[in-house]
């Protein structure tokens, strides 16, 4: 539209190679504002599916019949000015955030419960140590996304009980053939990320099956390729 440009927060003068991160500046907050409006504004408009993790776009839209295009479009099924400002609030770190990222694990969309939960893990120990009761409830969410986010967060802040607990509950999404491609995928990448931490499961993930039968051929090379390194650490 004719929506003006925010004024340069700095220039080719002052910053030249661009090393200077101005979002905690308060003298810029007024810009970085400016910024935050325009790209929700956007979002909103052209109906962003990238707020929905991979998994949950392809599982979701399969379950309504339609494509995802088709299904983003649709407010009711996903409400994206609420799954954006949970996954706003995610992203922000503030630890005052907290209680409602804890409150949103019970929201009825399952993209608010996955950004909720990726909120808590980004915000470590003290935050999922608040939350340690709704994360294992999510255990049990029907979105395999939520699971395996709260999964990894107490995998990696959690008592021994915790850790088994979140290795139990990524142990039956690592397989492609059982899950499809896109939740194996979330699930190895949490296994990889995890590290020492999740060495109980790597004798199951060398004894995986590589592919996805009629899984595209770039779904099925990403687990491939997550198989073949986590393996190769036993």
């Amino acid at each position: 539209g004719n929506r003006s440009r925010p004024r340069s927060c700095t220039t080719s003068e002052t910053d030249p190679h661009e090393t200077r991160n101005l979002a905690g500046d308060p003298g810029q907050q007024t810009i970085l504002d400016e910024f935050r409006r325009a790209l929700r504004e956007h979002v909103l408009a052209i109906r962003d599916a990238g707020f929905l993790p991979e998994a949950e776009a392809h599982r979701r839209a399969a379950t309504a019949g339609v494509t995802i295009g088709e299904f983003v479009r649709d407010d009711v099924r996903y409400p994206l000015a609420r799954i954006f400002e949970t996954a706003e609030r995610a992203a922000r770190r503030d630890p005052a955030d907290a209680p409602a990222l804890r409150a949103a694990l019970a929201d009825a969309d399952s993209a608010v419960r996955y950004w909720a939960a990726t909120g808590l893990l980004i915000r470590g120990a003290e935050a999922v140590a608040a939350a340690r009761a709704a994360l294992r409830a999510a255990f049990g969410d029907d979105s395999p996304s939520v699971r395996i986010v709260a999964a990894e967060a107490l995998a990696w802040f959690g008592d021994a009980d915790d850790r088994a607990a979140a290795l139990g509950a990524l142990a039956p999404l690592m397989s492609p053939a059982e899950n499809g491609p896109y939740v194996a995928m979330a699930a190895l990448n949490a296994v990889d990320a995890l590290g020492e931490i999740a060495a109980p499961l790597w004798p199951q993930v060398a004894g995986l099956p590589l592919k996805a039968p009629g899984a595209p051929g770039r779904a099925n090379g990403y687990v491939e390729r997550l198989v073949e390194t986590i393996s190769g650490r036993n």
